[in-house]
Formats: C-alpha cells, sequence, structure tokens
C-alpha cells in the first residue's frame, strides 16, 4: 500500500500579518513605548519532504488557513527580537521602514526553512503608537522641541490648567508643576502699602483729643480766674443789672 500526497508550490501572495498587542520596546529618545505594526508577506514551499515531515503530516488536506497562525507568529516574534536588539528610535523606524522590513525577511527566512518554506517578501506598510502616545508625539513634533522636555512640560502644564479649572479644580501633578515654574519666574519688587488704622489707635486718638479739650478748657477758667476784671470784661451785660439792682435798693425805691 502506498499513499500519493500533493503540494502546491506556487507562491502565496498578499498574506497578512500584525501585531495583535503593542510591543512594548526601549528607546532611545522616550523610554519604554509601545510601537503596532502590521504589513504583507508571500511564502511558497521549497521543501515538500521537510514540510511533509514537520508541518502536514498524514492528514488528508492541510489548508493555507491551518498555517497562517503558525507563520504570523513567527514573523511578530522576530520582529519584536530585531527591535530589541537594534535599539533604534521609534523616529528612525518608521523613517526607514524598508531597511527595517528586510532586517527582519532575512532573520525570519532560517525559521521558514526549517519548516520547509522559502519566505520570499516581507513588508512593513506600517509602525504608529497606541492612539494616546501618538497624539502626544504629535503634539511634540508640532512644537518642534524633540528631545528638549522643558518647554513641552510647561506647554503641558499651560493647557491643563483651563481643562482642570473647567473640570473644577486643579490636578495635582499641575499644581505640584506650576509651584515649581513659579519659583523660578523672577518676581517684581515689593511696594510697600500704607497700614490701616488700628481701632486701638482710633480710641487712643479720641481720648488725646478729648484730654487736650480738657485741658484747654480748665486753662481758659483759670486764666479768667487770675484776670483782674473778669466780670465787666464777660458779664458787662449780667453786672450792670446787678449794679442797678443794687442801687434800687439801698434808695429804696420800687
Amino acid at each position: 500500500k502506498s499513499e500519493v500526497y500533493f503540494f502546491s508550490t506556487r507562491l502565496r501572495l498578499n498574506q497578512t500579518w500584525g501585531t495583535a498587542h503593542p510591543l512594548t520596546i526601549r528607546d532611545a529618545e522616550f523610554g519604554a513605548v509601545q510601537v503596532r505594526a502590521y504589513g504583507i508577506y508571500s511564502y511558497r514551499i521549497n521543501a515538500p519532504r521537510i514540510f511533509f515531515q514537520k508541518v502536514s503530516g498524514t492528514r488528508e488536506s492541510y489548508l493555507v488557513g491551518d498555517l497562517e497562525g503558525q507563520l504570523r507568529g513567527t514573523l511578530v516574534a522576530t520582529l519584536t527580537d530585531h527591535f530589541a536588539e537594534s535599539r533604534v528610535p521609534f523616529l528612525d523606524m518608521a523613517a526607514n521602514q524598508v531597511e527595517l522590513a528586510a532586517a527582519v525577511r532575512d532573520r525570519a527566512r532560517p525559521l521558514l526553512a526549517d519548516l520547509g518554506l522559502a519566505l520570499e517578501t516581507f513588508q512593513i506598510e506600517n509602525i504608529s503608537l497606541p492612539d494616546e502616545l501618538q497624539k502626544r508625539l504629535d503634539e511634540r513634533i508640532g512644537m518642534g522641541i524633540v528631545g528638549n522636555p522643558g518647554p513641552y512640560t510647561q506647554f503641558q502644564v499651560a493647557r491643563s490648567i483651563p481643562v482642570a479649572a473647567a473640570e473644577g479644580g486643579v490636578s495635582a501633578p499641575a499644581s505640584r508643576w506650576v509651584r515649581r515654574w513659579v519659583r523660578r519666574w523672577p518676581r517684581p519688587p515689593a511696594r510697600a502699602l500704607p497700614r490701616p488704622p488700628q481701632p486701638h489707635a482710633r480710641r487712643s486718638s479720641a481720648r488725646a483729643v478729648r484730654l487736650d479739650s480738657t485741658v484747654r478748657a480748665s486753662s481758659v477758667r483759670s486764666a479768667a480766674q487770675r484776670s483782674p476784671e473778669p466780670w465787666p470784661l464777660r458779664v458787662r451785660g449780667a453786672a450792670r443789672t446787678w449794679r442797678r439792682r443794687s442801687s434800687t435798693r439801698s434808695t429804696g425805691a420800687p
């Protein structure tokens, strides 16, 4: 008894690959970043005997879809290893996708050759960051301060203050940055303001006025007592009336 197996050795084009989750890698400029990538590749069966022994076996049929998961995982793992070893900054990766794809293809070809496959092409269509990180990167690029986080930090603090005020409060990081940068700014010289009068000072001044009035009144009375002719000078009309009454009483006239 003999069994015959047929293998299609034609080129499988437009096979897609991509990262199911963002890959965390080290970056020379941003520290640790999460990268997403996807693209296409093509392959074919190069060694049917090896493919039969290691992959398909004695199954009645082995479809292309049965192999996609294995190939996709191998390519993504190779891409991750290349990111970790090359230590190329993210901006250089995005700007040199062709060179990066060629390097990953050369690293992945021996792995697929062990399965009886030949990796013909490997292309990277896009390398990107998650939405939140991509938004921050766009802001930094727009400000033209890549590699200088000082002005970017000031810009972020200035943007966070109106948002926090609209929400009814200032966040703790924003408040810390505001205090830090306010300390660095030069302060204008302080102007001396007039001190408002204190309540006890008002009472003391009023008491001093009353005492001064009392002293003046007593001085006037003392001066009047020492005056040689106080009545003709001050109560002249009353003195005349008293003299008239005195003369009337002395004469006995009614």
